[in-house]
């Protein structure tokens, strides 16, 4: 007796056909974590100016650093970060919110590192921009 099934042509082609949509599924479900976020106009004009941030006044107090910023551009620096080193400790630190035109603003930093040489600002957006100053 002769039992009948789909032939092995048929399977085949559904197997390749079930393998490629479930590749097509994996591709657009990874391709969520390798997405790359192109900067705003804005942010480009701050990657090609200098950054122009005037270091009012930093000193540091225990373990706290203050911090007095004025940008006198007329663009929003976003995303700024404090990086501090000396001979044997490099730490960076995130500051909270963008300096806006013409903005002076003082920011405290919580740090962990004793007699740090300097202290250098810049940009999350565009790194290769930095101010270095010396706080006292």
């Amino acid at each position: 007796i002769m039992s009948k099934g789909i032939s092995p042509l048929v399977a085949t082609v559904i197997l390749i056909g079930i393998t490629m949509a479930t590749s097509a599924f994996l591709a657009v479900w990874a391709i969520g974590f390798f997405t790359v976020k192109l900067p705003s106009p804005e942010e480009k004009k701050v990657c090609r100016d200098v950054m122009e941030v005037i270091v009012e006044r930093c000193f540091v107090s225990g373990n706290e650093v203050f911090l007095k910023l004025y940008n006198f551009q007329n663009f929003v620096l976003p995303n700024l970060t404090a990086q501090m080193e000396n001979d044997t400790y490099t730490g960076s630190i995130n500051l909270l919110g963008d300096l806006n035109p013409g903005e002076l603003k003082t920011f405290r930093i919580k740090i962990d590192v004793d007699n740090f040489s300097r202290l250098i600002i810049s940009s999350r957006v565009c790194p290769q921009l930095k101010k270095e100053t010396v706080c006292r």
